[in-house]
């Protein structure tokens, strides 16, 4: 180019000249350009380098695994070393532009890889190989199944090592063995799969089967009968060679064609093939013929004394048989109905006309010619409740008669009859069979005395008598007794009852059955005493000495009283808590339920109230809070029923003032000059348990305001500073602050055993002593250490010998203040 117009253009180069203005080239190298101008000639020169670009991008080819007959496509890998190449594959039948594509055919496989920038191309080749042989198989059968081989073996084979097996067959059968065992016959199938390329090869083997059965007959040569005790069992086979095998009756087995047999019934034969082990089987019935004539035998009476002979009756349900009798005395006779004489057992045999097999029967040919025998007897004695009896007339022949005679002409044909009159009354038996009689008598007893009878009972019934015996008494030996009252019935003679009432005794006589009576009343009384207790709470008021006591009340005269204390808590009462109208509870801590127990001693009757024991002995909250501003404020936190006096003391002869509040929460107040300081105190009382605290602040007059000089004195807030900027509280001496300082009061060991230490420092210098008190609020011990210095320890001993068991207070009194400490002595 040039800024000249109409210039021409000359070129130079590698093998090169042009005079185009923008000629084209093909080879890199230096390019020089000359313009000269079209109107003087002169000329101006510039040169470009033109660089090439051929640096092909390279390419590698490979494949992902071998073609076999279980991977059907393999993966071609391509790559490159330069980034953003394009790739081409091409083979057989195949053509991609994917880096890495499947293919499912072997041979060569050629890929070309295009650079992105100048065109230049890669070429790599790669080989598909495929493996598709066969492992072949072969398949066997180790025998045939017969009925004595009912399984046998399938053989499998390859010529390829590590080769699997599949077997498949008749009834859905499969196998993974090599070589299984079956039992069905029919074709089987082996598939062998090749370890290494999955190709299959199949061979078939067919299991043939030989179940063909012998045949078998079986009969009886006859029928067993009582002169035929044994036949031939008779067995044949169209089979030859094959084996018998006989059962039957009473665990018959014969290995015999044809054995003998004494017991009829179903015998079966089972026939067995001599090759293939299969068995058939028949049946024959051997019959038997020991049918018995049957034979009966009786007679029409008995002999007795007005019949001497009887005729004996035969029989038989078969026509033709005979009859043969035997009976006492050599008795024989072969009619079928003799005449016999004499009493005994007789025998008939009867034998049958074809086949000689015999019954028997038997006969007792009876006599009768004993008495009939007679008792007599009665039901009881004629008593006072038992007006008639019964006879009771007995006999041990049936079908008797009987015939009573007695006094007042009496007479009776009942076997039992009733009789009114005592006295002898006879029984005459009689048999109907032979008229022959016995006798038998019996007496008839009576009796009207009557019993005598006394019934009492041995108190009354009250809340703790439930039951009274009652009291029943009779000069007669042998009576019976019978009590009835409120659903009460008692065979006893002394029963107890629990019910008030009138209870009736009856005594009856042992013999004749007369009663007497007699009656008592049992009362009761199960009156319940009143009894009135309250719920109790600690307070301040009720603090050891003054320790809170629970009442109780009851409007019945000498009633009794017992408490139940709350178990954890039973150590710090009496041993025994009962005759005790009113319990002092001795410390503050023990609360609970509390039992009481009133009795009234006129019936034991008694009545039971729980009452409540709470704490409410808490001290007051005290804490002074300082507020500055225009109005100075000290404040305290309010308290329930709680009564408050403010207090003011200076080194300022009086100068301080509290100037409204008296009596509240809250006060306001004048500060004396500049550089005092006071000591403002509030006591606080609950009017209502008692309790009381109080508390103090110490105030200063600074130049800054009138500030809080007492540790921990709350919060301070001056008028003439920001809230927010703290104000150094400032160090005071002062003799009444350092006195104010906390007491010490320290007991150890405790648990205490024999002897504890008492350690303490007071503030200030005073009198002290220890006093020590029981669990029920008694002094029992003073220990004296006289005037003791303001902040120095002091110690005295407290020797525990002669006192019990249990938990005690100690007191620190040293001037006006006390300090209190409990101790449990082991």
């Amino acid at each position: 180019a040039s800024a000249t117009t109409g210039v021409t253009y000359a070129w130079i180069g590698p093998d090169f000249s042009s005079s185009l203005q923008n000629p084209t080239v093909t080879a890199s190298g230096i390019y020089e350009l000359t313009v000269t101008h079209p109107t003087n000639g002169c000329t101006s020169t510039a040169q470009v380098t033109v660089e090439q670009n051929i640096t092909e991008p390279g390419a590698t080819a490979g494949v992902s695994d071998v073609l076999t007959c279980s991977l059907e496509s393999v993966t071609l890998q391509g790559a490159s070393a330069t980034t953003g190449v394009t790739y081409a594959w091409i083979g057989p039948d195949f053509s991609s532009s994917l880096q890495n594509p499947t293919v499912t055919a072997s041979g060569i496989y050629e890929l070309t890889v295009t650079h992105p920038t100048n065109g230049c191309t890669s070429t790599a080749q790669v080989t598909v190989e495929q493996n598709i042989t066969e492992p072949g198989a072969t398949a066997g059968v180790s025998d045939v199944l017969t009925c004595s081989l009912e399984s046998v073996m399938l053989q499998g084979a390859s010529a390829t090592t590590g080769v699997t097996y599949a077997w498949s067959g008749p009834e859905s059968f499969t196998s993974a063995l090599q070589n299984p065992s079956i039992m069905e016959p029919g074709i089987y199938e082996l598939t062998v799969t090749h370890p290494t390329n999955g190709c299959t090869s199949t061979a078939q083997v067919t299991v043939e089967q030989n179940i063909t059965e012998p045949g078998a007959t079986a009969s009886v040569s006859d029928v067993l009968t009582c002169s035929l005790e044994s036949v031939t069992l008779q067995g044949a086979s169209a089979t030859i060679g094959v084996t018998y095998a006989w059962s039957g009756p009473e665990s018959f087995t014969s290995a015999l064609q044809n054995p003998s047999i004494m017991e009829p019934g179903i015998y079966e034969l089972t026939v067995t093939h001599p090759t293939n082990g299969c068995t058939s089987t028949a049946q024959v019935t051997v019959e038997q013929n020991i049918t018995e004539p049957g034979a009966t035998a009786s007679v029409s009476d008995v002999l007795t004394c007005s019949l001497e002979s009887v005729m004996l009756q035969g029989g038989s349900f078969t026509p033709g048989v005979t009859y043969s009798w035997s009976g006492p005395e050599s008795f024989t006779s072969s009619l079928q109905n003799p005449t016999a004489t004499e009493p005994g057992i007789y025998t008939l045999t009867v034998t049958h006309p074809t086949n000689g097999c015999t019954s028997i029967a038997q006969l007792i040919l009876g006599q009768n010619i004993t008495a009939p025998g007679a008792t007599a007897g009665v039901s009881g004695d004629l008593t006072c409740v038992v007006s008639s009896v019964s006879l009771q007339g007995g006999s041990p022949t049936a079908g008797v008669t009987y015939s009573w005679s007695g006094p007042e002409s009496f007479t009776s044909v009942l076997q039992n009859p009733v009789a009114t009159e005592p006295g002898t009354y006879i029984l005459t038996v009689t048999d109907p069979a032979n008229s022959c009689t016995s006798t038998a008598q019996v007496l008839v007893q009576g009796s009207s005395t009557r019993p005598d009878v006394t019934a009492d009972v041995n108190g009354k019934l009250t809340c703790t008598v439930t039951s009274v015996s009652l009291q029943g008494g009779s000069t007669t030996t042998g009576v019976s007794y019978s009590w009835s009252g409120p659903d009460f019935s008692s065979a006893l003679q002394n029963p107890a009852v629990t019910e008030l009432g009138t209870y009736t005794l009856t005594v009856t006589h042992p013999t004749n059955g007369c009663t007497s009576e007699a009656v008592v009343e049992v009362i009761k009384d199960d009156v319940i005493p009143d009894l009135v207790a309250e719920d109790a709470q600690h307070t301040c008021l009720t603090a050891a000495p003054n320790n809170l006591v629970l009442e109780a009340n009851s409007s019945v005269p000498g009633a009794q009283y017992s408490w139940d204390v709350p178990s954890q808590w039973a150590g710090f009462f009496p041993d025994s808590t009962t005759n005790l109208q009113n319990l002092t509870v001795p410390f503050e801590f023990i609360t609970g339920e509390f039992a009481v127990t009133v009795t009234n001693p006129a019936n034991d009757c008694v009545n039971s109230k729980t009452i409540a024991v709470t704490n409410n002995s808490t001290l007051p909250t005290c804490e002074i809070t300082y507020t500055a501003g225009d109005v100075l404020m000290l404040s305290v936190a309010s308290t329930t029923n709680g009564a408050y006096t403010w207090t003011v003391e200076d080194d300022d002869g009086g100068t301080w003032g509290i100037a409204s509040g008296q009596g509240s929460t809250d006060i306001t107040f004048t500060p004396g000059s500049l550089g005092s300081i006071a000591l403002f105190t509030v006591d606080i009382l609950n009017t209502v348990t008692g309790c009381r605290e109080d508390c103090s602040i110490e105030l200063e007059n600074t130049p800054g305001g009138v500030v809080s000089t007492s540790e921990g004195g709350g919060e301070i807030r001056l008028a003439s500073q920001p809230e927010s900027e703290p104000l150094t509280t400032p160090t005071v001496e002062s003799e009444w602050f350092e006195t104010y300082q906390e007491t010490i009061f320290n007991i150890y060991p405790n648990p205490v055993r024999d002897v504890a230490t008492v350690e303490f420092t007071v503030p200030e210098e005073a009198k002290a002593r220890v006093e020590v008190y029981s669990s029920f609020g008694n002094l029992v011990m003073t220990l004296d250490a006289g005037t003791v210095e303001a902040n120095s320890s002091h110690k005295v001993t407290l020797d525990t010998e002669n006192l019990t068991k249990g938990l005690y207070l100690c007191r620190l009194i040293y001037g006006n203040n006390i300090r209190e400490q409990r101790i449990l002595l082991h």
